[in-house]
């Protein structure tokens, strides 16, 4: 019954029994590799957890090199089930598999990471801002090829004008960045040779990584942005997306100013040098001096090269930022007009088998409806309209009695219940210079897209889909059930992961796919003030109910 609802996870079996040094059959290991990016020759931990009931356990641990030979290890967990291992033979480029299996045999867990050339690790973060420089480039472009279609006049062509000379300073950057690179790469290199300096290296390594594995989040948010120009069907939607592809271009120089205060931190790390004189370098004098020397004259070229790299960033924020400023206030005012204001939907799931309630959870979304139309848009006729509902996850309850359904051991009881719900955040005040990007981390965000027709007194809504829709982001509530059966008083544990609906079927279930809102009009002034519910019903088992306040006008 619960399979056709939801996927059910055990996290230890239910018979289970005690082996010799306390670990429990069938219990998995999680494994994880720190850092997951290193360079040869430098250390990688591997450490995680086993269940155990209060004793050491004793783990297998294989890490297989990227030639395929394998290395057998033994680990021994605490009393917690924690363990750890500082794994050294890094000296292979490539993917190294982990695999550590319980003392059983039947648990495991695997995890990888890749060791890399001091010149890999040097591109592989380049590649990343080589992406991110391209897709500026490319809303650069979009923004001004969409500026070209509409009536000419003196400002359009002064910002127009702007934004060909962010596009010039974006391949000034890239230029100072590749050189930077050239620099940075040099230096690894020359200190790969040195293995203090290597290590000492080794912590900016991590922040470098930290900023490639946001980067890899954000890149393909940014690259579909430029889809959302495809298929706009109305002049107002059309400049909407302008201030939002300008907005995401100061994202992309800021988060490109990261990685650059990284470069500068290396530049400027006096003990790097300082170990490599510290060393007995092998070689002839004049050897040894040459290696000093490399290491200095890369730092100094790196340094050369990232100064200077604030201000033309800044040059071109600064750029995209007018333009934003123009297109936003004057464009924007001069055709389009808001129907703005709360929007409010509150959202209930009841889970049934048969007539019995198992499980229910609500959710409340909170934030705005903006609706855009053209500013000589004859309402008398049928107009388009678009926008979005757009806030915050303000309220998340959950009740459930699995029990009821799912069938447990005989006799066992319940000692305790543990749940992880969904984050609860209201960001309201989050600067609207940052809403696409920014808001895409808080959890529970949404930025659902409607489309719709003003005909007469009645404004006609429907949800469709956007590239930057991330209200379609997955989660789960999910629950940690501890028990024990009184004839083995042995704890077993089961995790129960309950999917949660996404906030665009939220709105959908709230508005109905077609809905049908009255309009009021008093000469100039619209508005539409409604509260309605609505209900849908998966089969038997699953019964949705919503309750929508909306609020609006120009």
């Amino acid at each position: 019954m619960m399979k056709k609802v939801f996927s059910i996870l055990f996290v230890s079996l239910v018979n289970i029994s005690v082996l010799a040094q306390g670990g429990v059959e069938g219990a998995p290991v999680s494994v994880k590799t720190v850092p997951s990016i290193v360079v040869i020759g430098q250390p990688v931990t591997i450490s995680g957890t086993v269940m155990v009931n209060d004793k050491t356990q004793s783990l297998s641990m294989k890490v297989q090199n990227p030639g395929g030979q394998a290395e057998s290890f033994t680990v021994t967990t605490d009393i917690k089930g924690i363990f750890t291992k500082t794994y050294t033979a890094t000296s292979q480029p490539g993917w190294y598999a982990v695999t550590i299996t319980a003392q059983d045999g039947k648990g495991a867990g695997t995890d990888s990471f890749f060791v890399s050339t001091p010149a890999g690790a040097a591109n592989s973060y380049l590649n990343r801002l080589n992406a991110l420089q391209a897709q500026a480039q490319r809303n650069i472009t979009a923004v001004l090829d969409r500026l070209s279609t509409f009536p000419s006049d003196a400002q359009l062509e002064a910002n127009r004008q702007k934004l060909q000379q962010a596009r010039q300073r974006l391949h000034e950057l890239r230029t100072r960045m590749e050189t930077a690179g050239t620099g940075f790469s040099r230096l690894l290199t020359e200190l790969s040779t040195v293995p203090p300096a290597t290590q000492l290296m080794q912590r900016h390594h991590a922040a470098l990584q930290a900023w490639q594995e946001e980067a890899d989040e954000q890149i393909p948010q940014l690259e579909s942005q430029v889809q959302q120009f495809e298929n706009v069907s109305t002049t107002c939607e059309n400049i909407n997306n302008l201030t939002e592809t300008l907005s995401l271009i100061s994202w992309i120089m800021n988060f490109q100013g990261n990685f650059a205060k990284i470069l500068v931190n290396i530049a400027s790390d006096k003990v790097l040098p300082g170990a490599v004189d510290r060393m007995e370098i092998s070689g002839t004098d004049l050897e040894k001096e040459t290696k000093k020397l490399a290491v200095n004259e890369a730092q100094k070229t790196m340094t050369a090269a990232v100064q200077g790299f604030d201000e033309i960033r800044g040059s071109i924020t600064g750029l995209t930022g007018d333009v934003f400023q123009f297109v936003s206030k004057v464009m924007y005012a001069q055709r389009c007009v808001d129907l703005k204001g709360p929007a409010t939907l509150k959202f209930t799931a009841n889970m049934y088998n048969g007539n019995l309630l198992y499980w229910k959870y609500s959710v409340d979304l909170t934030g705005t409806l903006v609706l855009r139309y053209e500013k000589n848009a004859d309402l008398s006729k049928p107009s388009e309209i678009t926008g979005e509902f757009e806030g915050f996850r303000t309220r998340y309850d959950f009740w459930e009695k699995i029990e009821s359904v799912e069938p447990f051991p005989k006799g066992a009881v319940i000692l305790k219940r543990i749940t992880r719900t969904p984050k609860v955040v209201n960001a309201s005040a989050i600067s609207n210079d940052i809403a696409l990007a920014g808001r895409t981390v808080v959890p529970g965000s949404y930025r659902v897209k409607v489309k719709g027709k003003i005909i007469n007194n009645q404004l006609t809504l429907e949800v469709v889909r956007s590239p930057l829709d991330y209200a379609e982001r997955t989660e789960h509530n999910k629950m940690y059930l501890f028990m024990v059966n009184p004839v083995l008083p042995v704890p077993v544990i089961k995790t129960f992961a309950f999917p949660i609906a996404k906030s665009r079927g939220i709105v959908v279930v709230g508005l109905g796919e077609n809905y049908v809102l009255p309009l009021s009009k008093s000469g100039e002034k619209l508005s539409v003030r409604k509260t309605f519910t609505n209900t849908k019903e998966l089969g038997a088992e699953i019964k949705l109910s919503s309750a929508v306040s909306i609020n609006i006008s120009n």
